[in-house]
């Protein structure tokens, strides 16, 4: 504490030194939160990107009613929207799932080696795994 005392000692009739010291502590939580902004806004962009990418695939799997087809349809889909969206090419694992009426898509981004999760050595972030639903009711045929 008397160290603090010191540096505050001599800041007492300059208000120059004042607003450095005031700058030097505050300056390390202010760049820290703009940091932890941007990266989670990037995460739920990203996110936001990846629930797109399986809204597409379902859309393309609900068009026929044999599930081989479904999964070759929602895979050309998926690969078709990552070309030609922001998304870095990067590993991605898709699943078409039947369930009674239902046909659900099932979509597993890695985005660990985007630039975004190189944020993640200086703030928590989310997982790079990004996973991603979406479902509709299906053909009745």
């Amino acid at each position: 504490m008397g160290l603090l005392n010191r540096l505050f000692a001599h800041s007492r009739g300059s208000p120059r030194r004042a607003a450095i010291l005031e700058l030097a502590f505050v300056m390390p939580a202010v760049a820290l939160f703009l940091v932890g902004l941007v990266g989670w806004t990037g995460y739920f962009i990203l996110a936001g990107q990846v629930q797109k990418l399986a809204d597409d695939a379902l859309l393309a799997a609900v068009v026929t009613p044999y599930p081989r087809e479904r999964q070759d349809l929602a895979r050309a889909m998926a690969a078709m929207s990552l070309k030609h969206s922001s998304l870095a090419p990067a590993p991605m694992d898709l699943m078409v799932v039947t369930r009674g009426d239902r046909i659900t898509v099932q979509l597993v981004y890695d985005a660990s080696e985007t630039p975004l999760f190189a944020l993640a050595r200086l703030m928590p972030m989310p997982s790079p795994t990004i996973v991603r639903l979406a479902s509709l009711p299906s053909r009745g045929d």
